[in-house]
């Protein structure tokens, strides 16, 4: 089995994230993003997923984009992949690449609702990231940024609001703080 060694590779890769060897982290992933890419065998979803997971806790969003990204072009392209590899290109600052990633989770009808509540709950923040960033709150971009953002955060609370709660209490800060920027209440949630 090409892949018989991936527990003894996530023990490698979460020991070096828990000392904090990042070059030894930066080794682990390019030797993991060079099999991935040469290997005929898939590496199996579930070890992808615990990679992701671990670089995700430590903050290491260039290995984490780097590595969703050999996954994705490898023909893996589950939704919660996808939203990994967003979420990497955000924390990173890459509002758009990370927005286009999302939008294909909730365009995409094979999706399941919780990945798609995720990616609304990742595009509402990146939309409130742009308007917390604007040095103009009251500008037009500003505004559509934050409109964007209290959209997508009220949509994906709509979809299950006892499991999406995160999204609702986004809602309401985002409110708030628009009325504290002096945005005006037009279309601002109660």
């Amino acid at each position: 089995m090409p892949w018989d060694d991936a527990k003894q590779l996530e023990r490698e890769l979460n020991n070096a994230l828990n000392s904090f060897d990042w070059e030894k982290v930066n080794v682990l992933c390019a030797e993991l993003v060079r099999r991935i890419s040469a290997d005929a065998a898939p590496l199996p979803e579930d070890s992808a997923r615990r990679f992701l997971r671990s670089l995700q806790r430590k903050s290491r969003f260039g290995n984490m984009t780097q590595l969703a990204g050999a996954l994705l072009q490898s023909g893996l392209r589950t939704a919660e992949l996808r939203r990994r590899y967003a979420q990497s290109l955000i924390d990173q600052g890459l509002f758009f690449e990370g927005e286009q990633a999302l939008r294909s989770i909730i365009q995409d009808p094979a999706s399941v609702k919780r990945e798609v509540a995720e990616a609304k709950g990742l595009l509402g923040r990146t939309y409130k990231q742009l308007y917390v960033n604007s040095q103009d709150p009251a500008s037009t971009r500003s505004r559509a940024n934050l409109e964007s953002a209290l959209k997508e955060y009220l949509e994906g609370y709509r979809l299950n609001p006892y499991e999406n709660y995160w999204h609702g209490i986004n809602v309401v800060a985002l409110t708030e703080r628009a009325r504290r920027d002096g945005v005006p209440a037009d279309g601002l949630q109660d």
